[in-house]
């Protein structure tokens, strides 16, 4: 695809600029890393005042600008243009289309095959993006500028744009764009995706469910819908941002994490941790800590998460400490719920397991799931019957917390504590917001 002859003059008439250079016998703008000026790029301007010149009418000053994300280091563009009439849109290895305009500023991925840029009044300029990056940009030198400039997006700064119920289109919404694919289980017909969030900067993780039975996951959907959309403000459970709901499938647009615990007991800290549960604990306290405030608000909700497990805790390191967050609602429901065997059945409550049980099902099944996960964690030996207790082994543990492990997998879930009298009895109520 060659650009129109406007296009292919601009450029000629800015050949004498120290950014413009031959490639492959063709004229080009280099738009290159410079991490000594406050924008990380040069050119990083397009206009009538910037740094490629445009002199034409229904040009502004600034028309586009190249720009960084100062957080995440992608390349935006950015629409400076009083009446936004810049448009781009995406080629994708699969030939599919998308096309964007009145955005204020863009990713321009090398995930897609094609970028092109369009604007301009009667006169339109068209320019190709094309990636001759070697090495990914020094953000590191560029951070250190204290008057360095840039996009601060985040990705709430824009919600997700909802598409009509039951009207066809694309899988999922058009800013999301395929990186990798992070994880694909065959048996359950579901995959999770890195994508790049086009209109922000920052990537998510999107989840999709799918089954050959036309409508079978619609009321999956709905219920799901129902339960992690109402979870966005406590922060130790993930925050979902869009759930799309089509005939035989869904979509969940979630934040992006750094892994699981289930990933976390091979290393050396876990499995050597140091006074397990005391005050001056920064592995198992955390664990404890985050996990017990995020049942407590599940509690306060009616929400069973009926799943809590290793796999399900996710994390990210955070200036050094690890931040948590229970994940993956599948099959949570609202209590009480009629006795449905559901789950892992490692780390699953007695009254759940046990098919011949008169015990209702309540949020205190969550609370065993993550008694039997600490355990499961460290390596502790969980003697779960009458009198349930806690066998220690070799580590070093805060001797309160052997009880309380034990009373959180009593078998009667009558004489479980919940998470909000955990939260009280070990940590003077941090966080607890059900009533005492």
């Amino acid at each position: 695809m060659s650009p129109p002859r406007a296009t292919t003059n601009l450029v000629s008439e800015l050949a004498s600029e120290s950014f413009v250079r031959n490639h492959d016998g063709e004229d080009v703008i280099d738009v290159d890393s410079t991490p000594d000026r406050c924008g990380g790029l040069y050119p990083a301007t397009m206009g009538k005042k910037s740094d490629v010149k445009i002199d034409r009418k229904f040009i502004a000053n600034i028309q586009v600008s190249f720009e960084l994300h100062k957080e995440t280091g992608e390349i935006m563009l950015v629409d400076h243009s009083p009446s936004q009439n810049c448009k781009v849109y995406y080629v994708q290895s699969d030939d599919e289309i998308r096309d964007f305009y009145k955005f204020r500023a863009l990713v321009l991925s090398p995930a897609a095959n094609t970028i092109a840029i369009t604007f301009g009044g009667s006169i339109k300029y068209v320019f190709y993006v094309e990636w001759r990056m070697r090495d990914p940009i020094d953000l590191e030198a560029w951070k250190s500028l204290e008057t360095r400039t840039g996009q601060i997006q985040t990705l709430r700064s824009h919600p997700p744009t909802k598409r009509l119920e039951g009207v066809e289109g694309r899988h999922h919404e058009l800013r999301f764009l395929l990186q990798k694919e992070l994880a694909n289980n065959f048996c359950t017909r579901t995959t999770i995706n890195k994508c790049i969030d086009l209109k922000t900067g920052h990537c998510v993780a999107v989840k999709t469910i799918v089954d050959l039975k036309h409508k079978r996951y619609r009321e999956e959907g709905e219920s799901r819908k129902e339960i992690t959309t109402d979870l966005s403000h406590e922060p130790h459970i993930i925050e979902f941002f869009q759930v799309e709901i089509l005939s035989d499938y869904y979509h969940l647009v979630m934040e992006l994490q750094d892994g699981d615990l289930g990933g976390l007991v091979c290393t050396q800290e876990f499995k050597k941790p140091l006074q397990l549960f005391t005050d001056t604990d920064t592995v198992g306290r955390p664990i404890l800590l985050q996990m017990l405030k995020a049942l407590d608000y599940l509690a306060f909700k009616d929400i069973i998460h009926r799943d809590i497990k290793p796999h399900n805790i996710l994390y990210r390191r955070i200036n050094g400490a690890y931040h948590y967050r229970l994940a993956d609602f599948g099959v949570a429901t609202v209590a009480p719920h009629e006795m449905v065997r559901c789950g892992t059945k490692t780390f699953m409550a007695p009254e759940v397991e046990d098919r011949d049980t008169d015990f209702p099902h309540t949020t205190r099944i969550d609370v065993w799931g993550l008694a039997i996960s600490v355990c499961w964690i460290f390596g502790l030996d969980a003697r779960c019957g009458e009198g349930s207790s806690i066998d220690v082994g070799r580590h070093v543990i805060c001797p309160s917390w052997t009880g309380v492990l034990g009373q959180m997998l009593d078998q009667d879930p009558f004489e479980r504590p919940s998470a909000g009298e955990v939260l009280t009895l070990m940590f003077n109520g941090e966080g607890r917001i059900t009533d005492e």
